[in-house]
């Protein structure tokens, strides 16, 4: 009687696990936990002219914009979306304020090439919690463009609101306090670090600063981890161009981290 009951136990026990199953290729494999997918991103150009009384184009706007379209709560999409389309209208806003002096300065100058603003964008890190976005800005009087200008913006999906690295401080009652030990005892030695051998030296006093030289605004998250940025002439006024510098998470993981769902 009791062989009978142990054989009915483990062919009832049979049976769950192949209810709990899925079959790929004829196999019986038992399921794991759902990830939840990353918004669906799509990238849209918007581009504008602007003419002055004669018809000719003095201004040219060109800018890509991310637009979630899918895997995003409704509201979080609008949310999202929106700001990002602000890129667009504050670009042409900055156009038509700079028509005079773009009429003038092609006028004077006997080019017939418009002044342009274009800001192309990236997708450095997309899951179902946060989405970020790098842009580089480009702007031109009437010739080569020359070294961008970057800025970005990171969405925490969960909370609906544009994060800063202090939301990723593992002191979360006092993260300026993190802030501070990432911007000293993190940032300052890698700094150090990748001027060591360059021509350019960074003043002793710029060091001094890294506060008001850094944004916890100007940063993006990657697979990897984040990245940190700055324009260079912060760093030393002969310079050009933006100074960056990726972190693993597994590196600054004393003071800095990824937030648990």
């Amino acid at each position: 009687m009791k062989k009978a009951v142990s054989i009915l136990l483990l062919i009832a026990l049979l049976f769950s696990f192949a209810a709990c199953g899925k079959k790929v290729n004829g196999e019986n494999l038992t399921t794991t936990e759902t990830t939840v997918p990353p918004p669906v991103i799509e990238k849209q150009s918007h581009s504008k002219e602007f003419k002055n009384d004669e018809g000719k184009t003095v201004f040219t706007v060109d800018v890509e914009v991310p637009q979630i379209t899918g895997n995003c709560d409704e509201s979080v999409m609008k949310y999202i979306n929106t700001l990002s389309l602000e890129m667009f209208d504050d670009a042409c806003d900055f156009a038509e304020s700079n028509l005079e002096n773009a009429e003038k300065f092609m006028a004077s100058s006997g080019s017939d090439s418009p002044w342009s603003k274009k800001i192309t964008v990236e997708t450095t890190y997309a899951d179902s919690r946060f989405v970020c976005f790098l842009m580089k800005e480009y702007f031109s009087i009437g010739g080569d463009a020359g070294e961008p200008v970057w800025s970005s913006r990171c969405f925490d999906i969960k909370r609906e609101q544009v994060c800063t690295l202090f939301d990723f401080m593992v002191d979360t009652d006092n993260p300026a306090s993190g802030y501070e030990i990432l911007l000293n005892d993190i940032l300052i030695p890698a700094v150090r670090k990748d001027f060591e051998d360059t021509a350019t030296a960074i003043d002793e006093t710029a060091y001094e600063r890294f506060d008001q030289i850094f944004s916890s605004e100007s940063f993006y998250l990657t697979e990897k981890g984040f990245v940190i940025f700055t324009p260079k002439n912060r760093l030393n006024p002969s310079l050009s161009g933006t100074y960056s510098h990726e972190f693993s998470w597994r590196e600054v993981d004393f003071c800095i981290s990824m937030p648990e769902e």
